[in-house]
């Protein structure tokens, strides 16, 4: 049973928040009294926190959950150096607004995929659950153990290729949550909601459209890949596919 706990800003009872190099989004009805689940979404290299709020913006998990776009201090999120910006925006969080702290969750796009992992690899994440796209390999298991998980990476992604990762279709990026959460490799198929695909028929491998959502069994904590052949992003699949959005909402929605 989910047991909330309130972040000390709830004794605040104020929605006038501030969040240090971050743009926020309150969900309608946002009182600053009652705690709100959260969600940290960091976005890709060549963008600022603006693409990420415009994404999200009008989704269903906006509509529910305090949203806090951080920004990186440069192109692209670097861990060193952007670590601080990171636990700045989340102890700001907890101090400003109303949360449930069992209730952090994290997603992010390339760039900003790259930085949850890098947190989970040094132990500094603290998040409740995550859903990155496009990410990479960064160790062989997170410091702080098993963390409820929803990988999204595409099948051709030659975004890694290009930056000499040799892990386009992402089989050695899922490798790191199956040994965190201790999978098994037996999955089983599920269906995301795919209202946003209904244009794609076919995928950037030219057979037809496919999420290639699975759930993993075995696990200590919901571990779910979604290897998806959406083939936009230019001439990669490296983008939030057409049904990521729902998706984690969707996941996030059912821990």
């Amino acid at each position: 049973m989910h047991v909330v706990k309130p972040s000390a800003g709830c004794a605040r009872q104020s929605t006038q928040v501030t969040i240090p190099n971050s743009l926020i989004g309150m969900p309608p009805g946002y009182n600053g009294k009652d705690p709100v689940p959260a969600v940290m979404a960091f976005h890709a290299a060549g963008n600022d926190n603006t693409s990420m709020e415009k994404t999200f913006k009008n989704s269903d998990l906006a509509k529910k959950y305090f949203m806090v776009y951080p920004n990186a201090s440069g192109n692209g999120w670097n861990y060193s150096v952007d670590k601080s910006r990171y636990t700045d925006a989340y102890a700001a969080l907890l101090s400003q607004a109303c949360v449930d702290e069992n209730r952090i969750y994290a997603t992010g796009h390339s760039s900003g995929a790259q930085m949850i992992a890098q947190l989970l690899c040094s132990g500094d994440g603290d998040f409740d659950a995550v859903a990155p796209v496009a990410s990479s390999v960064y160790c062989s298991k997170w410091k702080k153990g098993p963390i409820p998980s929803l990988a999204i990476h595409g099948v051709k992604d030659s975004e890694r290729a290009a930056y000499g990762l040799n892990d386009g279709n992402g089989a050695k990026d899922i490798q790191t949550y199956l040994t965190s959460n201790m999978c098994s490799m037996t999955s089983t198929p599920f269906d995301p909601v795919l209202t946003g695909c209904t244009s794609v028929k076919t995928g950037i491998d030219g057979k037809p459209f496919d999420d290639g959502c699975v759930e993993f069994s075995g696990c200590s904590v919901k571990t779910r890949w979604c290897n998806h052949n959406d083939p936009q992003y230019g001439t990669s699949n490296h983008g939030i596919p057409c049904f990521g959005v729902r998706a984690i909402y969707d996941f996030f929605e059912s821990l």
